[in-house]
């Protein structure tokens, strides 16, 4: 005997094989397959074109808007967040950043310069030569932190305690 089923959408009488079959009732759906797939298709078209969530709309590109209503909201959120609009060249800037995209450092701000690197321990800017290289190419500093004779002089005083330390533990005398 073929069993057979009436969708709740449709009112059609159907075999059970057009019907999804849900595990966690141990039944099959009220509704045909036809009829979800249509109910779905439905529900994700409504998903896009939202209408009382319009600032939810994302712009394809930078600077386009669906609509007038999102434009403001944006315009609206940013100057809220400090940031300045150019509607020369469309772009947005804040802060230390021109109208024109141009950094512009306030007095007493220090350039960086890309030759020198500043050491840590003796709190003094020095040559990139006087640095260790790190060799990792995934390593987040491409130098060390210490200048070489700061980074060999802290390595020394570092085993010097650890071997004092072990000394200690095995109640020897120090080997210093």
């Amino acid at each position: 005997m073929i069993e057979k089923q009436v969708c709740t959408k449709c009112h059609n009488e159907k075999l059970l094989s057009e019907f999804y079959y849900r595990r966690k009732n141990n039944r099959s759906e009220t509704r045909c397959k036809e009829c979800c797939k249509e109910e779905s298709k439905k529900q994700y078209k409504g998903r896009n074109h939202a209408t009382n969530n319009q600032y939810m709309c994302i712009p394809e590109q930078p600077g386009t808007y669906k609509n007038e209503f999102q434009k403001q909201e944006t315009f609206e959120i940013l100057y809220k967040l400090g940031w300045s609009y150019n509607e020369e060249k469309n772009l947005w800037y804040k802060g230390i950043k021109d109208k024109d995209g141009i950094w512009n450092f306030p007095a007493g701000w220090v350039k960086i310069n890309p030759e020198l690197r500043h050491c840590n321990h003796c709190n003094t800017d020095k040559s990139l030569d006087d640095f260790y290289h790190n060799k990792n190419p995934n390593a987040h500093q491409k130098f060390s932190t210490y200048c070489s004779s700061c980074l060999t002089k802290y390595q020394v005083e570092w085993r010097r305690k650890k071997l004092l330390a072990a000394n200690i533990k095995n109640n020897s005398k120090p080997q210093v």
